[in-house]
């Protein structure tokens, strides 16, 4: 489970900078105190004083100009060291009403645009005491990159401050910091203030506010943990008179005593952090679809990007479902489940909702209909309604996320807004909002610019990597807010079950690549059992180098740049230098090259009808025995070959192992594309195996090539060579290509097989 101690503190976690708690009479000239006491939670009215305070989203900032402010009902005393958090929603229009304004006494931390009037930029932070500014840290002028989750850290003199989990740098003198010199005014029983300023369009809130101090446990107020606390928390578990009120030991502030909180002040005082070993339940998501949402051309479709993005914003949450991702490495365990399957229409949805509904779900992303297309659109409604009743039956306070069915290859989107079910599925939502559900339009259509480039090539309805991030994108936008908010709603889960961050990343410091070809950067995440390894990579110069997610770095021209590695936990950084020379590889001439406009260059025999032209590609449908077709030409090398094609698959969520195949073979030589380019088999005309590569699926569109010279053969990998063979004999310098198809259970397609000499 996620132990990230920032974000719990964040949003659950919330007193141990102050303590505003109501006192007993015997304490009743007792000064706050600072380090522990009753959480201050988020906004809401019990705990805050003002009439801006919105029960669902926080403190909600007006339209137009001015600001919203709300006071904390307790008063607190600012200890030596805190942590101030805090969700600013932007909103995103550029004014200088854009502030976020914390006010703890004489101290001030202002975050947004500090300018008097309207301008496109000048964001920063700024912290001030009674002796004036004493820190400032640049923002930049992106205003979508204002918002998020600010953490700020305060101790033993130094401030230092993170936005969506990156380090913000200070301005020290000339130069920047990750921390800056402060010194705090003191501030003893003062009521702590929050404003946000408003905005002219769109709405803007200050959410998940916290407030956590030096030590956790400390009940007696001592400033350190001992066995004297461990005994007053007991005492007063027990009832015993003299011991301090429940609250003051409240230590898992849930607003009750019991032994978790003796556990927790014990883990303490042997010196284990109570957050870095519990956290509030994660919020659990279930994505019900089909293909598109199960995964086809590579596993997790959307999801990863959803993960990835939700993760980033620091959301305490899990993706569950009937049935588990396979082979997506950027999925971590409790990430992976999902209830989608490819082909399925609103119908075969409503037949699995037994199995569906039996799963433990407190948030549904849903966006089914794609194969229901236009026909028998009232037995489609019916499904639809059939499906949000038994949602809301099986958990009434469900949220529910419906998106729009998202565009098809070559369908203009005014036509696609009319298609199939699109324009009733905004009166769903409606109509159950009016029954007093929670539930919420996503619509990934308008202002996403769908174009061919987002679809995989051939294939006009499944979207490629870039279509996928769109509909991702889709549901993080409308879902964010709503799942911090939710997060910081869940229960403790009191299971000692550390959860194990990133610490660091690291990769050898220059890496070198010829034109034209492809080597993968190899990376350390440490600790090795960190409990998310992913990693984001970047090139600083794409017509120098590209790198694919996975690290795979291609040369497309001669120089150097700089390829960057980051984990998506706690986004630490390794830059490469990468340097990309020319190319030593020989040039082939061509002798054959076939785009798939037509057959005209194949024998195919009778039984052979499961070879086709699909979109200008080879078509290969699903069987249940082998098939083969043959050029009708001979071809003829000189001193070696080159034979290449692009390999794609209509689904690969479900691996079935290497039995199952297409191969291209020429000169006796053979190479098998398996399971979805998982695999890359390599034969010599015996039909012995020179050689055998695995992988998972990393793209929806595999190159493979091989080179025959000198009595070796080399297999490369989207231009990676990761085959070699030597001392192969080619059977002759004439052959035949001769493709083969044993892939039982998915269409694959071959496109531009191209067959050159050396």
């Amino acid at each position: 489970m996620k132990k990230i101690i920032s974000i719990i503190l964040c949003a659950a976690m919330l007193c141990t900078m102050f303590a505003g708690l109501s006192v007993s009479a015997a304490e009743t000239t007792a000064p706050a105190k600072s380090l522990v006491g009753k959480q201050v939670g988020n906004f809401n009215n019990t705990d805050w004083t003002s009439t801006a305070i919105d029960e669902a989203n926080g403190l909600k900032a007006p339209k137009g100009t001015g600001s919203a402010s709300a006071t904390t009902n307790a008063t607190y005393t600012l200890g030596e060291k805190f942590e101030l958090c805090f969700n600013f929603v932007w909103g995103g229009y550029r004014n200088y009403y854009g502030n976020v304004v914390i006010t703890i006494g004489t101290n001030k931390i202002t975050v947004g645009n500090m300018d008097s009037q309207t301008t496109n930029g000048n964001y920063k932070i700024v912290v001030e005491t009674s002796a004036g500014t004493v820190a400032t840290a640049e923002l930049g002028a992106d205003k979508d990159k204002i918002g998020g989750k600010y953490v700020f850290t305060y101790a033993d003199g130094k401030l230092s401050a993170t936005r969506g989990g990156e380090a913000i740098n200070w301005t020290v003198g000339s130069s920047t910091a990750t921390s800056v010199d402060v010194t705090f005014d003191k501030a003893a029983g003062v009521p702590v203030k929050a404003s946000v300023g408003g905005n002219y369009s769109n709405d803007r809130y200050l959410k998940g506010f916290a407030l956590n101090g030096t030590i956790n446990g400390d009940v007696n107020y001592d400033g350190k943990i001992s066995s004297a606390d461990l005994l007053s928390t007991q005492q007063a578990l027990l009832g015993i008179n003299g011991a301090p009120d429940a609250a003051n030991c409240d230590n898992t502030y849930d607003d009750k005593l019991s032994s978790a909180d003796v556990l927790s002040l014990t883990h303490h005082i042997l010196g284990v952090s109570l957050m870095a070993n519990y956290e509030r339940e994660p919020v659990k998501i279930m994505a019900i679809g089909d293909s598109i949402t199960a995964g086809a051309g590579v596993p997790a479709a959307w999801r990863y990007f959803f993960f990835e993005k939700l993760f980033s914003y620091g959301g305490n949450f899990r993706l569950v479902g009937h049935y588990t991702s396979v082979e997506e490495p950027r999925l971590p365990e409790g990430y992976r489940g999902h209830s989608a399957v490819g082909g399925y229409k609103t119908s075969d949805v409503v037949s699995s909702l037994d199995n569906y509904m039996a799963v433990d779900f407190d948030v549904i992303a849903m966006m089914i209909g794609t194969n229901d297309a236009d026909k028998n659109i009232e037995e489609s409604i019916a499904n639809y309604h059939t499906i949000l009743d038994r949602i809301y039956e099986t958990n009434p306070k469900a949220k529910v996320y419906i998106a729009s069915l998202c565009p098809k290859d070559g369908i203009s989107i005014n036509t696609w807004w009319n298609f199939g079910l699109n324009p009733y599925i905004p009166g769903f939502v409606e109509e159950y909002k009016a029954k007093g559900y929670d539930i919420t339009y996503v619509d990934n259509i308008t202002g996403y610019n769908w174009t061919t480039d987002d679809f995989i090539p051939g294939d006009p309805v499944h979207p490629d990597a870039s279509g996928r991030e769109k509909v991702a994108d889709a549901f993080f936008q409308a879902m964010k807010d709503d799942m911090i908010a939710l997060g910081n709603q869940q229960a403790y889960n009191f299971t000692y079950n550390p959860y194990v961050k990133v610490t660091g990343v690291e990769a050898a410091d220059t890496f070198t690549v010829e034109v034209g070809e492809a080597d993968t950067i190899e990376t350390t995440v440490s600790p090795a059992n960190a409990n998310v390894q992913a990693v984001l990579w970047s090139t600083a110069n794409a017509s120098i180098a590209t790198v694919n997610n996975f690290g795979r770095v291609t040369g497309v021209a001669e120089g150097t740049t700089t390829i960057t590695a980051k984990t998506l936990d706690g986004g630490h950084i390794k830059t490469i230098t990468v340097t990309v020379t020319a190319s030593t590889q020989p040039v082939s001439t061509q002798l054959y090259l076939d785009t798939f406009e037509n057959m005209n260059n194949w024998t195919v025999t009778a039984t052979s009808s499961i070879f086709s032209i699909n979109s200008k590609r080879l078509a290969v449908k699903m069987s249940n025995g082998s098939e083969t077709i043959t050029s009708t030409n001979s071809y003829t090398f000189n001193d070696g070959f080159e034979l290449s094609y692009d390999y794609s698959a209509s689904t690969n969520e479900t691996p079935y192992g290497k039995d199952f195949y297409v191969s291209v073979k020429y000169a006796g030589i053979e190479i098998r594309t398996a399971d979805c380019g998982r695999y890359l088999i390599l034969l010599d005309s015996e039909g012995t195996v020179l050689g055998t590569y695995s992988t998972v699926m990393t793209t929806e569109y595999v190159n493979t090539r091989v080179v025959y010279k000198n009595n070796t053969v080399t297999v490369y990998y989207d231009n990676e060579a990761v085959l070699v063979a030597n001392d192969v004999a080619a059977t002759a310098n004439s052959s035949n290509i001769t493709i083969k198809h044993t892939e039982k259970w998915r269409n694959c397609y071959l496109d531009n097989l191209y067959l050159g000499s050396f």
